[in-house]
């Protein structure tokens, strides 16, 4: 139902680029576009500022949505990082500045639940992991992190996770199966040898 509700939303969202290209909401082609991005900025930003993933765990986060990416439309969706590379490097030649991006930055800036002064880290700590060349595409290559900027983004970063957001999708995992809201959050040591013991 949550689906359904969301494409009739983007049936309505239509439109034309300021270069005049036409674009729909619902094109499977721009839906596997936000799909991918979507996608990247999720997993690179956990695996800079969070916690490294392995090759393994990292294709894993790309095949394990492409049930719910297909169910939104968008069929062509990266299932591997290689699929992801392979998409930016495609992209790339059609991507460029545009004052949209600007907006858009200034509505993410004013949506985000902190001082503006961490807001501004949080969104240069977002442009810093996109690929350098796909930076300078879309002119966002000011865009940088200092050293000092990182360790604070991360200690956030490393701290958030550690807190389980009652009503959030891993909290109502655990419960649906049985387990304590925060089971995910506690140390990945302690996770292992719980499972090991349930195996038993």
């Amino acid at each position: 139902a949550g689906i359904a509700a969301i494409g009739r939303m983007h049936e309505r969202a239509k439109g034309g680029t300021p270069g005049g290209k036409p674009y729909h909401a619902n094109d499977p082609e721009l839906l596997a576009w936000v799909q991918a991005t979507a996608s990247f900025w999720f997993l690179e930003a956990y695996c800079a500022f969070a916690a490294a993933l392995t090759d393994t765990e990292r294709d894993s986060f790309y095949a394990d949505s492409g049930p719910g990416a297909r169910a939104f439309g968008a069929r062509t969706a990266p299932s591997s990082v290689a699929d992801q590379n392979a998409l930016f490097t495609s992209t790339l030649p059609s991507l460029g500045p545009s004052p949209i991006l600007d907006e858009f930055l200034e509505l993410v800036r004013a949506a985000l639940p902190m001082p503006g002064f961490v807001a501004d880290r949080f969104i240069r700590a977002a442009a810093s992991i996109l690929p350098a060349t796909i930076r300078q595409q879309i002119g966002l290559e000011h865009f940088v992190l200092s050293d000092g900027d990182r360790r604070f983004v991360t200690r956030l970063a490393r701290a958030a996770e550690r807190i389980p957001v009652p009503g959030s999708a891993p909290v109502q995992t655990c419960q649906r199966l049985g387990l304590p809201g925060g089971w995910l959050y506690r140390p990945r040591t302690d996770l292992t040898s719980r499972t090991r013991l349930a195996k038993s």
